[in-house]
């Protein structure tokens, strides 16, 4: 129930305060999902008191469950209480570094080793993605959350702005404007999440200036398949391929492609700059794609900047 409230942000502090006192008494009883649920519906829903007293005894009792099984396909359930618990939105708790040093030595470390791969040249692309979905399936994991999505980002040589950043501010309010004042009320889809792209690049002489555009869901008419096969996404179990981060890197791509008129192994003479901001935090896909971005033009410096659109104002 809590669950369900907060996917709709609806509000009703008495209710929840209720729900979330009762879950205490059921806590034995909670699954891994169960408990992470309880305790990403009250970190959505910003109940910051009742979170803070139950993810202390939360985080102990999925620890033991994590020792009873063999952890596959818990990918999920451990990145969303993870990211509440390193943000620090539980407190500090006795358990709580044990909590977090499991995460990353089981997950964390694993998951980043994997989309590093990418960056590298001398391995195969191919084989290092088909190793990246044999991995995302057996965990079940769809994202590593607001928090570690940015050691990924550093993995896959993407750097982060200090806050405030001009160009973030900006495509904040870019996308805000696009979206109308009243989405936050709306659950977050892929439809509503929208990517932002600045950019200025140089080959051999030749100039190529992205001032700012604002990227939705879908694959853009500018990417031919052999742009799309450069940045292949890695999730088959849902629909990734058209996300914003990605319609806004093959859009790239190909204006790249056509204004340079250059081939693919000819990507990595162009230089310059590129700034992404994303309305929330990027998947597991889209940071393999951001990977593949990086791979292609490893001389091109890469920004990029993301939100979390649960806790859009």
């Amino acid at each position: 129930m809590l669950w369900s409230f907060a996917r709709l942000k609806w509000q009703n502090s008495p209710l929840i305060s209720a729900l979330a006192a009762k879950s205490l008494t059921m806590l034995d009883e909670f699954t891994s999902q169960n408990i992470s649920n309880t305790a990403w519906a009250l970190e959505v829903l910003s109940d910051t008191s009742q979170l803070s007293v139950f993810i202390p005894p939360a985080a102990r009792r999925f620890l033991d469950l994590i020792d009873l099984s063999v952890q596959v396909g818990m990918g999920t359930e451990w990145v969303d209480l993870a990211s509440i618990v390193a943000a620090g939105r539980g407190g500090m708790f006795k358990d709580r570094s044990e909590f977090l040093a499991r995460f990353q030595r089981d997950l964390v470390f694993p998951a980043l080793d994997q989309l590093a791969a990418l960056v590298d040249p001398s391995r195969s692309k191919e084989q290092i993605l088909q190793s990246l979905q044999n991995f995302m399936d057996l965990h079940q994991l769809p994202h590593l959350g607001p928090v570690y999505t940015s050691h990924a980002l550093q993995a896959l040589g993407w750097f982060q702005p200090t806050y405030p950043a001009q160009w973030v501010s900006s495509s904040r309010l870019a996308v805000c404007a696009a979206l109308g004042a009243r989405d936050q009320y709306y659950p977050v889809r892929t439809e509503r999440i929208l990517a932002r792209v600045i950019a200025s690049l140089q080959f051999h002489g030749c100039e190529l200036h992205v001032p700012g555009r604002l990227f939705h869901a879908g694959v853009p008419a500018e990417a031919d398949e052999w742009t799309c096969a450069l940045l292949q996404p890695a999730f088959r179990h849902m629909l990734r391929a058209n996300h914003a981060e990605r319609a806004a890197l093959l859009w790239v791509t190909a204006a790249v492609r056509n204004a340079f008129s250059i081939c693919e192994s000819q990507f990595v003479e162009v230089t310059g700059t590129l700034q992404l901001y994303a309305s929330h935090f990027p998947c597991m896909s889209c940071l393999s794609v951001l990977g593949q971005f990086a791979r292609l033009a490893s001389h091109v410096a890469l920004e990029a900047a993301f939100d979390d659109a649960w806790h859009r104002h």
